[in-house]
């Protein structure tokens, strides 16, 4: 067997690809133990053999274990009693499948131990064992990427007033979110009937805009700044002037990764982004599109959508919950109303968060209902309770923490959090504050509180009721230690919003009547929005713990040539957390959560091909099929210098238009498809006939060329283009296909404007061709353009010091900044070596990249330093203005190298 072959069955094993791929190489061993005995057979040959397929199949146990817990609603108990039954099911299979070979094969389980530990830490190196932990990681977010914003973005609230259109279409964005990760066909929207399981990354971001602790998170931020364009937006007039705009966004953004938007639905034909774009148009929540790629420190995975449930029904409050609900954009198919009948036979196991609103709870929940409620949240439920249904208020009536005590006696606080009231301490008319504790070091990294992250104001207007605050413990009284305060009081005892970890679920009281209104019936957006701070936290990825599976077996085997008995101690499988942070996350149309779905490399979705076509897929498996509009086409050739699969299409075999190319990966067990949608043109020739205009521009940036295609339009009516594809070609010195550098597609916009990114470099001494093929209705035109790079657009290995903008004055003094330095420090090489000559462009540009300076050019010293002013009116075309957003380009060419450095201020 090859290396490739063996490469290939270890990676199945590692990647638990199932048994029926571990009983083939099981019979493939057999072959050779048929063989007649020789002194190479021997006792530790067989024992070697099956040795081997039982620690495939720990490993397979273990990693779906892993999975169970990480991705599924299952508990850990039951995840490793699912594991401990695929082990003995696969010795079962093993012994049954020798014994079909007329061999004898007894596998004794001596010992059979799963365990599950919990080893998180904090920063200090103390172990954290309570609670649930959010997996927070660095995400680079290419272009392609769909943000929503959750902030002032979303333009209904630049012009927010107090009517009740403004405050529901401000919760869309959480409807829109929620649809996106459903996969359960509630029959909303299209968007919620995928099956693809979507996921989506949020960003954690600190709301306070003048935090003065970041200790605990590092350096997380209040804002993030991105280069997107408008995708959508419900305001048409917003568009104008936001094309490859700069924006800051708060909020905790919410972004989809252009391989998720790229997936298409397996009976609608749309692409995700399709049906995200549906259903943004139907909510009105604005959309942007990345134009730069981005990376943030503090992003968190959402893989699904929350099962909701309000209790009670039968109460006189549950339209206060179903409200948030509605505001959001969510029907009535979309959660559950329970009863205590329901709560009491275990309906709770079919939902993630449990809604409970202002309600006086004693005139309904039995001992029974307290616990059940109580046992489902220990084993990782959520549960939301609000004002009165908290705890005793003025009136001394039993709330949630009263009733829980009844039942619990084995927790060291009393019922879920320790609420305490005291009517002398407690005030219906206390601003509340968004408190310091999730963001700073004393924090245990409890992903409830990583959640707040979309209120715009360090004071939230009061909510009045029966309990619009509330303390923790007092009189002496218990309480959980591990609560986190989220917003509080001017009176540091006072609290409005709590979150408590309890066992393996999170407990969250939010003080105050109905949340979509503040103090007089005033619609209050922040208010409604910290409701939904619990809304996806059973969905955020978290840590899972280590599942290790040991295993003492006996094995007896005999045949007519041999018979031995032999002891295997400590077989071990640990699971891997590589494994688990990729299993269940890339479906598509796997039919096995690990297995990957393959990638078109060539061409990509809405790319345009002729004639003979060569293509590409990235694929895991052993057999690629390549199909066209549903029918296949041949099996796909795997090339092993590339690492792709390859086939050649001859595209004339089909009529000119748009076509369908799937490709689906196959490893004999699992199966794994994707598909995008091209154009074949073969019939119409290039040159100018379909009477198009538009200008072919190249745009060099750091490391990379831009190739745009602007004002694609009618040349007779002068009508802008939308949606012609377009196909840009780079040709190094001659038009021919084999000096072709590079192929991009896009599909024009609004504005007849389309781009493809080179990230390469291009000799400043040579000559190249850019070819932008353009259909559209049927008609085919190219666009040429002969061009030299104004500088070989290689990447320096440049490294500053520091670049900086001093000295910020108003000599005219009209209350705007006129005149500023910027000074690019200590410019060196990577090893240190300072460099003198270096020229280094400066230029000012506004948020929305509009040049607002002339080029200034200056010159390292032996330093490594260069530096400049810019003086309105003369380098400076304009002034600056307050809390606007700008920033100095910094080009550094040296010896045919080059680099860009950006240094954004506010003055």
């Amino acid at each position: 067997m090859d290396d490739k072959g063996q490469l290939m069955i270890m990676t199945g094993f590692l990647l638990a690809i199932g048994l029926v791929m571990l009983i083939i190489i099981a019979n493939t061993m057999l072959f050779t133990l048929n063989l007649p005995t020789t002194e190479e057979v021997s006792e530790g040959k067989y024992v070697e053999n099956v040795n081997y397929l039982i620690k495939g199949a720990a490993m397979r146990a273990v990693i779906d274990a892993y999975t169970y817990i990480s991705t599924k609603n299952v508990t850990s108990e039951e995840a490793l009693l699912l594991a401990q039954n695929e082990f003995l099911s696969t010795i079962s299979n093993l012994e049954e499948m020798y014994g079909g070979n007329l061999k004898a094969l007894d596998i004794d389980l001596e010992s059979l131990n799963i365990t599950i530990s919990y080893i998180y830490t904090d920063e200090d190196g103390n172990p954290i064992t309570e609670g649930n932990i959010v997996r927070v990681e660095q995400v680079t977010f290419p272009a392609g990427t769909i943000l929503i914003p959750m902030d002032e973005n979303q333009y209904w609230l630049r012009e927010f007033s107090v009517d009740n259109t403004s405050r529901l279409n401000f919760m869309r964005t959480y409807g829109l979110l929620y649809r996106i990760l459903n996969d359960r066909n509630e029959t909303s929207s299209p968007l919620d009937d995928s099956g693809m399981d979507v996921i989506v990354y949020r960003l954690i971001q600190d709301p306070r805009e003048n935090a003065v602790d970041f200790t605990g998170m590092d350096s997380i931020k209040h804002e993030v700044l991105v280069v997107a364009s408008v995708l959508y937006d419900p305001n048409t007039t917003f568009q104008q002037g936001n094309i490859n705009k700069i924006w800051s966004l708060k909020g905790g953004v919410i972004a989809v990764l252009p391989d998720q938007l790229a997936r298409s639905h397996p009976t609608l034909g749309m692409t995700v982004e399709d049906l995200i774009l549906q259903e943004a148009q139907t909510m009105n929540v604005t959309l942007l599109v990345v134009n730069q790629s981005f990376s943030y420190d503090y992003s968190v995975m959402i893989y699904k959508a929350p099962r909701l449930a309000v209790y009670p029904a039968e109460g006189s409050n549950p339209g206060i919950i179903e409200g948030y609900f509605t505001d959001a954009g969510l029907t009535s198919s979309e959660y559950s109303l329970l009863n205590t009948s329901e709560i009491e036979s275990d309906s709770l196991n079919n939902t993630d968060i449990l809604f409970i609103p202002h309600e006086s709870l004693s005139n309904y929940m039995s001992d029974s209902t307290a616990r059940a409620i109580m046992n489902w949240v220990s084993l990782g439920g959520v549960l939301h309770v609000e004002c009165e249904a908290i705890g005793k208020d003025t009136k001394n009536i039993d709330g949630m923490d009263d009733l829980v005590e009844n039942v619990d006696t084995t927790h060291p606080w009393y019922g879920f959090i320790g609420v305490r009231y005291d009517t002398n301490k407690y005030g219906k008319t206390l601003n509340s504050t968004v408190e310091d504790w999730p963001f700073i070091s004393n924090t245990t990294y409890k992903f409830t509180a990583m959640s707040l992250v979309q209120t715009y104001t360090d004071i939230l207007p009061p909510r009045g009721g029966s309990v619009p605050s509330f303390i923790l413990g007092g009189g002496g009284l218990a309480y959980n230690p591990d609560s986190v305060i989220l917003l509080n009081t001017s009176n540091d005892l006072v609290q409005t919003y709590v979150f408590a970890p309890f066992d393996s679920g999170v407990v969250v009281y939010l003080g105050g009547h109905d949340q979509s209104m503040a103090e007089g019936n005033i619609p209050m957006p922040e208010r409604e929005m910290i409701v939904f701070d619990t809304f996806f936290i059973s969905s955020i990825v978290k840590k899972v713990p280590v599942i290790r599976l040991q295993a003492s077996l006996t094995i007896n085997f005999e045949d007519d040539d041999l018979q031995f008995r032999k002891t295997l101690s400590n077989i071990t499988a640990v699971s891997n957390p590589l494994l688990a942070s990729l299993a269940g996350y890339a479906t598509g149309g796997t039919s096995n959560p690990v297995f990957p779905e393959p990638e078109f490399v060539d061409p990509t979705n809405g790319g345009l091909i002729s004639g003979t076509y060569t293509v590409l897929v990235n694929a895991t498996g052993t057999q690629v099929i390549l199909g066209v509009d549903g029918d296949p086409v041949g099996n796909m050739v795997y090339n092993g210098t590339s690492g792709l699969w390859e086939l050649d299409l001859n595209t004339t075999q089909w009529m000119d238009g748009e076509h369908i190319l799937k490709a689906i990966a196959s490893d004999g067990n699992n199966t794994a498809w994707t598909q995008i949608s091209v154009t074949f043109q073969n019939g119409i020739g290039g040159g100018g006939g379909a009477g198009f205009e538009a200008e072919l521009k190249v745009v060099e940036n750091p490391g990379e060329y831009e190739f745009q295609l602007n004002n694609l339009r009618m040349a007779d009516t002068g009508q802008l283009i939308q949606g012609a594809n377009v196909t840009f070609k780079l040709y190094a010195q001659i038009v021919d296909d084999n000096n072709l550098i590079f192929t991009g597609n896009d599909v024009t916009d609004s504005n007849g404007f389309a781009s493809a990114t080179y990230n390469g470099s291009l000799d400043p001494n040579a000559t190249y061709f850019l070819i932008a093929d353009v259909v559209y209705n049927g008609q085919l035109q190219s666009f040429i353009l002969e061009f030299s790079p104004e500088v070989g657009n290689q990447t320096g290995n440049f490294i500053i010091e520091d670049f900086k903008i001093k000295d910020l004055k108003d000599e005219n003094d009209n209350g705007k900044v006129d005149k500023f330095k910027a000074e690019l420090k200590g410019l060196s090489w990577e090893n240190g070596t300072k460099i003198e000559g270096a020229s280094v462009t400066f230029e000012v540009f506004d948020e929305y990249n509009n040049s607002i300076s002339d080029a200034v050019v200056k010159t390292t010293n032996n330093k490594g330093d260069a530096k400049t002013t810019f003086e309105y009116p003369n380098s400076l075309n304009v002034e600056l203005i307050d809390d606007e957003v700008y920033y100095v380009k910094a080009t550094v060419v040296y010896n045919g190298y080059q680099k860009i450095f950006y240094k954004y201020f506010s003055p």
